[in-house]
């Protein structure tokens, strides 16, 4: 972009008058009718509820549903599991209430009573009212009769400073654009260079400040004057406590926070009990038992993992430690955008080059870890032990207790917070030779180990614990937290990375054979939701958790009909734990289903030993399986704790403050970025919010209302949002994708030769059962997709696309064909759709089209080819259902259907036997292969 096109679009940003915007793609739009329109065709996802998956997911895993659960699904056909391949850690962007999308915000008068609520006895109550920030801050505005984007002089000039902090753009590429003739003359701004923006970002509400402590390590090393070399670090940090107080009184959480434990239940008779979010397990309710009443909890989540921060040069590193809460909802913590997961410190790296040995600087840098963890986590003992007075969203102050729940981790962290070695479990006591074995261990006792580390190599139980040397660990006096009971699950480096990727995938490739696992993966067909390994996984040199997940939803069709039937077995085992443990939603039955999963995985994995793959299972990642029940039944679903979150938050808060700053000091030049970065969301918050909460003429606070009695009537009812009834709907395209095509080049091009025959039997049978016969000039509008939406799975697209013309380059390859498969009822009239998958078939769908206009038939239609009923008994290795083409006069059966038949799209692994067929291609696999399996995963 030009320098005149630069000015003209910025001076356009300034002048522009207010319009509605999207707060996910910030576009704008002329009315609020048009944004509306917008939300609801390019971002559905907002309004679609992250729990609706979890019983269709159960049932399709196998395990029995209850009675409500199964009335609940029952208009919803059991598929794939709808988790997208980036489900655990995805970009999400927060979308929080706002005026135009209050008819979507879930309230409890809209709630269904699929969830049946027990609540604790020791109720929580309040200690008075007062207003939050936002409301203080428009209050000082109004009495100042001041706009609302003061202090910018209107909406134009505040965009335009927020698309110079968001963009990046570094300060003396900011100064010169601000100096531009054309920018100072044409767009009036109040600052005019770089000093005069940074002080109006400046001048804007700050978040909770930053601290910074001298550390000085003293070594082993003698310097030239015989004395022990030191050297001084810096540990920058923030409050904890403030931290926590300024997310609870965020008021875009208001609808959000929950403020006491619930236990949730799908029935009445409150038979089965439902755990999601932290505030509907065990760790929440037994200690609000222990509070003192009318008290609240704040559970902290900790995390903490170095990074990277110099990527060619140097070896620059940051180790960051972040703080959310268990208040608010899992999904609204995976949301970078939601800032509720914040940066609460940066421990010191050093390579502590004043000890002269690996094992006195390993151990100097575990102490510097707790040292410094020691004085972030200070404010907490007392907030723990005697609570805080904490102004919540709803504007009602609560007596807090800020108690550590959880940190998230990866395993040498892990390692590194409970002060055990690596090749111990920071959980329980399990010997080392025995975590390949399927049995549970006591937990850690946290005074037992504290008196060890205080007593060092002497005491009995060091070398027992398999401890490291540091003396007082920063958990040591932090009120109600056992450290060893605080570990959750870890889905992407235990799971995906850790016990398949590692391990079970590396010993599937050394049985089959690195170059068939290429070839077998390479052969499958395409499909919208699969990533399609077109060259297969041994090039793969960078690998990360989205990859890991696409290849756990095909490794199952690469290992069935192995010789050795223990091979399928062990593999399903390990899905079906992993697929359950992602669930959102748990029970007693997924409970009991994960544990079956993992017994069968140990069941079958002696294959490995009996093949040489393998001399043992002492694996601490393996062993990390038997804890995760465990530790869904204390904190909740897996889901909300993964280290793809922090992870995410590394390029936020360590690697763009990083690249903002000169490499000197950085760290302190990263706290200060961070800071104005931090001062331009909560402003755009609150701009967020002042416009669903406007005041005409005399200020009315919220709070001059009739104030609800406790905190369940005042917002904390969010977990009882139920599962909604499911819908099916098929969008097709605006326009045909093909315009008046002939039967003739259908056929030709579709792969369809029944295709004028099967049109003719369906207008004889549901049109015209006299006037059925097609014309030479009868032409059909033909579609390339379909979109099947359903409400708890997003987009579910079906293509019908013929192959591409050669366009006459050589550059460009024509593009293949796609016609994939479908799940459509077994019996064609079965309204509303079946819920069974014996009661479904597979159907490949060849061509989209409407019916001539001479026919008066408005509903599309598509042309399948139909695979044979399900076989009845599954797969004795993959536990998968088969199907294979059904043929009648040596050619596939096919015929017309329905557009709205289609339940779900489909995918099938093609059997390949002992040895792939050469001659087997992703594009003709469907007519080599006889035999195929049904994909659930």
């Amino acid at each position: 972009m030009s320098v005149k096109q630069t000015i003209a679009k910025l001076t356009a940003l300034v002048r522009r008058p207010h319009r509605p915007r999207c707060s996910v793609c910030r576009r704008t739009f002329d009315t609020t009718q048009g944004l509306n329109t917008h939300t609801t065709l390019q971002h559905p996802e907002l309004e679609e509820e992250e729990e609706e998956v979890d019983w269709r997911t159960a049932q399709l895993l196998g395990v029995p549903l209850p009675q409500d659960a199964a009335a609940a699904v029952e208009s919803e056909p059991p598929g794939s599991p709808a988790l997208s391949a980036d489900d655990d850690m995805a970009d999400y962007t927060f979308q929080p209430p706002s005026p135009d999308r209050a008819s979507m915000q879930p309230s409890i008068e809209e709630v269904p009573d699929e969830y049946f609520l027990e609540r604790p006895e020791k109720r929580v109550g309040n200690m008075g009212e007062g207003a939050v920030p936002f409301r203080a801050w428009q209050r000082e505005q109004h009495e100042k009769g001041v706009n609302p984007f003061a202090p910018f002089l209107d909406e134009g000039e505040w965009e335009l400073a927020e698309w110079i902090i968001d963009a990046g753009v570094g300060q003396t590429d900011t100064d010169k654009l601000l100096k531009l003739r054309k920018i100072q003359q044409n767009c009036g701004l109040s600052f005019l260079g770089k000093r005069d923006f940074l002080k109006k970002i400046d001048s804007l509400p700050q978040g909770v400040p930053w601290n910074v402590k001298k550390v000085r390590v003293i070594g082993d090393v003698k310097d030239e004057n015989g004395d022990n070399m030191a050297e001084d670090l810096e540990l920058w940090y923030r409050n904890p406590v403030d931290v926590v107080k300024d997310l609870l009184s965020n008021a875009l959480f208001e609808d959000l926070l929950v403020y006491e434990p619930v236990r949730a239940f799908l029935e009445e008779s409150k038979e089965t009990r439902a755990i999601d979010e932290m505030w509907t397990a065990d760790w929440w309710w037994e200690l609000q038992k222990r509070l003192p009443a009318g008290a609240m909890l704040a559970p902290i989540i900790l995390a903490s993992d170095k990074t990277q921060l110099s990527t060619f040069r140097g070896d620059k590193q940051a180790y960051p430690v972040y703080l959310t809460i268990g208040n608010i909802p899992k999904a609204v913590r995976r949301q970078p955008s939601s800032h509720s997961t914040v940066l609460i410190g940066y421990i010191p790296v050093s390579k502590l080059g004043i000890f002269g040995t690996a094992p006195a600087r390993s151990a100097a840098q575990a102490r510097l870890f707790h040292h410094c963890m020691s004085v972030m986590v200070e404010p907490l003992k007392k907030a723990g032990t005697d609570g805080v007075a904490a102004l919540c969203a709803d504007g009602f102050i609560r007596h807090t207790f800020m108690v550590v729940a959880a940190y998230i981790a990866d395993y040498p962290e892990r390692c590194l917070v409970a002060c055990c070695r690596q090749n111990q479990c920071p959980s329980c006591i399990c010997p080392p030779q025995q975590r390949g074995e399927a049995r549970s261990w006591p937990t850690r006792a946290v005074d037992k180990v504290l008196n060890a580390l205080r007593l060092g190599p002497s005491s009995p139980d060091y070398a027992g614990l398999g401890l490291t040397d540091v003396v007082e660990p920063f958990w040591a006096d932090l009120p109600h937290c056992d450290i060893f009971r605080s570990f959750p699950p870890d889905l992407l480096h235990q799971l995906h990375k850790g016990v398949f990727g590692d391990h079970l995938l590396e010993w599937c490739v050394k049985v089959i054979g690195k170059d068939e696992v290429d070839r077998r993966l390479a052969t499958l067909p395409s499909h919208p939701a699969f990533r399609h390994f077109g060259k297969g996984i041994s090039m793969i040199s960078q690998w990360n958790g989205a990859e890991y997940r696409a290849v756990e939803k095909v490794i199952l069709g690469v290992v069935a009909g192995h010789a050795d039937r223990r091979l399928g077995q062990v593999v399903r085992a390990l899905l079906d734990f992993i697929f359950c443990a992602r669930m959102p939603t748990h029970t007693d039955d997924t409970l009991r289903f994960m544990a079956d999963a993992y017994d069968r995985f140990h069941r079958y994995k002696q294959i490995f030993l009996d093949l040489n793959i393998r001399e043992q299972f002492n694996i601490p990642k393996l062993h990390s399986l038997a804890h995760y029940i465990e530790m869904i039944r204390l904190f909740g679903a897996a889901d909300g704790y993964n280290t793809e979150a922090p992870e995410r938050l590394h390029i936020d808060v360590c690697k763009q403050a990083y690249r903002a700053s000169n490499r000197r000091d950085y760290i302190a030049q990263m706290t200060t970025w961070l800071r104005r970065r931090e001062a331009m969301h909560r402003f755009s918050s609150y701009m967020l919010w002042t416009l669903g909460h406007p005041i005409d003429g005399p200020m009315a606070d919220p709070l001059d209302s009739e104030a609800p009695d406790s905190a369940s009537e005042s917002g904390s009812d969010i977990s009882a949002v139920g599962l909604p009834q499911h819908q099916v709907l098929h969008a097709l395209p605006k326009h045909p994708s093909f315009r008046a095509q002939s039967a003739p080049l259908i056929i030709a091009d579709h792969h369809a030769p029944q295709f004028a025959v099967a049109v003719q039997e369906f207008i004889k049978t549901h049109v015209s059962p006299t006037h059925f016969l097609l014309a030479p000039d009868d032409t059909f509008d033909v579609f390339k997709r379909v979109s099947v939406r359903r409400t708890e799975a997003g987009n579910d697209v079906v293509r019908a696309t013929p192959a591409g013309r050669p366009n006459g380059s050589a550059r460009h390859k024509p593009r293949p064909a796609f016609f994939d498969t479908a799940l459509v009822p077994l019996k064609p009239s079965t309204i509303p759709h079946p819920t069974r998958l014996l009661d479904m078939q597979v159907v490949r769908v060849r061509v989209i089209f409407n019916l001539p206009p001479r026919f008066n038939f408005p509903d599309p239609l598509i042309y399948v080819e139909f695979f044979n009923p399900f076989q009845s008994q599954r797969a004795a290795d993959v536990g998968l259902l088969r199907t294979s083409h059904s043929v009648r006069g040596g050619q596939y059966r096919a015929g017309v259907l329905r557009l709205d038949s289609i339940i779900r799209s489909c995918f099938l692994f093609p059997a390949f036997g002992p040895v792939l067929d050469r001659t087997w291609t992703s594009h003709n696999v469907f007519d080599k292969a006889k035999t195929f399996y049904l994909n659930e995963f």
